[in-house]
């Protein structure tokens, strides 16, 4: 049987970015010496990458048809015609080309509804914009309407939905009517590029950026959810007592860091923060061994892979209360709305014996991961063997 993930996120950016890519890898193990796997992507930096670690990959891009028949599919005039199965897009010509049995999207919404023919698997990360509708990056230029109408509409007819955790699948149930047998929740992985062998020494990442060791890191891209503006109001109300920590922020821009370096100013904070922006994933692994802690205030979720990394590299977590089903007992928690709350865990997180107990949870908490993935892996190997069984009554 022949499987092809489809890949359409530069697997050199961020967090969703590195589960796409963790994804790709996972899928690659399990199908490996049992089917035949590729992956499909339309930017063409991602396939040397890919080819590095071992996985075939091709370029795929869209046509003029691939963007039309979408919308003629929803017209009911279109779908009474007898022949409008013939019709296909470039986007499913070239899977059939390559004897393509069913196609699995790693990042949400994808593009299942460019397949005709085709059965699919889909990812789904996370429903944030029904968890916290009130963010901008959910809610301008219709993107909660655009996320709806994709899960109200490609999901129902998926093969197998593969999301990050059980809370996530059972808010799919709850809110779309989604099947439990057609969920599987498989953990997140820490990003592959996090390997020493990938990475530059601490000392030279500290020098590069002109840090010492002993800050609070928040690796996260500048979405408004992403809360950096909480941890400034809690260094302000450290300040004010005396105390001076600093905290270190890494990732893109996608239109807040103006404002959190507005606020920085107006709070006379500029020598505790240190705002790096995006910085090359060899630089990473060294960020996180600098810091004394790593801080995640976000609001999206249910979970996230810095909480993993920071356990993978031993260093204490802060993160937000609404995700302790993802920490199990090795986060101090606390309340994303209330910078006291951020302040007083940044105090508690340095006393003695805090910061081993949590090193220790973090490492309890992913080996409990590690064989939740396992199990998962095995689930879904099991299911596209069945798939492959069915598939033979039509093929």
């Amino acid at each position: 049987m022949k499987i092809v993930a489809y890949l359409d996120t530069n697997i050199r950016l961020g967090g969703g970015e590195v589960q796409a890519f963790n994804a790709v890898q996972q899928l690659s193990k399990i199908c490996k010496d049992i089917f035949d796997f590729e992956v499909a992507t339309n930017i063409k930096e991602n396939i040397p990458h890919l080819e590095h670690i071992g996985i075939s990959s091709f370029y795929l891009r869209f046509g003029f048809l691939d963007r039309v028949l979408p919308l003629l599919m929803r017209n009911r005039f279109y779908q009474i015609l007898p022949w409008q199965p013939f019709i296909l897009g470039r986007f499913e010509k070239a899977l059939l080309r390559r004897k393509t049995d069913i196609v699995i999207f790693v990042t949400s919404p994808g593009y299942s509804h460019l397949l005709q023919q085709l059965n699919y698997i889909t990812a789904v990360w996370d429903l944030c914009h029904r968890d916290f509708p009130e963010f901008p990056e959910v809610r301008y230029n219709g993107e909660f309407h655009i996320r709806e109408h994709h899960y109200t509409h490609n999901l129902g007819d998926a093969f197998m939905v593969l999301t990050d955790s059980p809370r996530l699948s059972e808010s799919l149930i709850r809110r779309y009517g989604l099947d439990p047998e057609r969920l599987v929740a498989i953990p997140y992985s820490p990003s592959p590029f996090l390997a020493a062998e990938l990475s530059l020494p601490t000392d030279e990442v500290m020098a590069i950026y002109n840090l010492k060791p002993g800050y609070f890191y928040y690796p996260a891209q500048f979405w408004a959810h992403k809360n950096h503006v909480r941890i400034i109001e809690a260094l302000k109300l450290l300040r004010d007592q005396g105390k001076m920590p600093h905290c270190v922020f890494s990732g893109e821009d996608y239109g807040t860091r103006h404002l959190i370096e507005e606020r920085v100013k107006q709070l006379n904070l500029a020598d505790q923060i240190s705002i790096l922006g995006y910085v090359p994933h060899e630089h990473v692994r060294g960020l996180y061994l600098g810091s004394c802690a790593v801080i995640m205030p976000t609001y999206f979720g249910p979970t996230n892979i810095p909480p993993l990394e920071a356990w993978l590299l031993e260093r204490p977590l802060i993160y937000s209360i609404y995700y302790s089903a993802q920490a199990g007992g090795a986060a101090l928690l606390v309340d994303p709305d209330d910078p006291r709350s951020l302040a007083s865990a940044m105090i508690s997180i340095q006393l003695p014996g805090e910061r081993e107990r949590l090193i220790e949870s973090g490492r309890r908490r992913l080996l409990q991961i590690a064989n939740e993935r396992r199990e998962a892996e095995a689930e879904i190997k099991k299911r596209l063997q069945s798939f492959e069984i069915r598939l033979r009554c039509w093929q």
